[in-house]
């Protein structure tokens, strides 16, 4: 049996179950105080098996006509793009994101802002320090230099 045999056994079997629990509600919400005699045992079974079919005939025979359309649209080449589907719910939505994010900017600002002053005043003070590491080894190395130059 393939994969697609071993899909549709699954299917049924829990097509199956669901089945069973809808019955077994149904009976239970028919009969809560159960029935003793096993004749009449069975023919509220069956009574709620019934009940269920039905409701579920009653519930595809609904469904159906909008399953057939999108199923025929497909085999027409009408999918549904799914990319403009994305868009327009993004633009929907879009509105309420941004103004999550400004008011979370807003919140956020002050203790941002001390924070980037806190870092550029840190890499100031490394860039001062750096410039006059340079600054003095190009004196130092001006003045070895001149030294030389002069003993000459």
């Amino acid at each position: 049996m393939g994969l697609l045999g071993k899909l549709i056994k699954t299917a049924v079997v829990a097509g199956g179950a669901i089945a069973a629990v809808k019955v077994s509600e149904k009976y239970t919400e028919n009969n809560p105080e159960g029935v003793k005699d096993p004749q009449a045992r069975a023919d509220a079974i069956k009574q709620a098996a019934n009940e269920v079919y039905n409701s579920a005939v009653a519930a595809a025979n609904e469904k159906a006509p909008g399953i057939v359309n999108a199923v025929n649209d497909i085999k027409e080449g009408k999918v549904p793009d799914v990319a403009k589907m994305a868009a327009d719910k993004a633009k929907e939505k879009a509105p309420d994101l941004l103004n999550k994010v400004e008011n979370m900017a807003k919140e956020k600002a002050p203790d941002l802002t001390a924070k980037v002053q806190n870092a550029a005043n840190i890499v100031a003070g490394k860039v001062q320090q750096f410039a006059d590491t340079l600054d003095s080894e190009v004196v130092d190395a001006d003045i070895v230099e001149f030294e030389d130059k002069k003993d000459e």
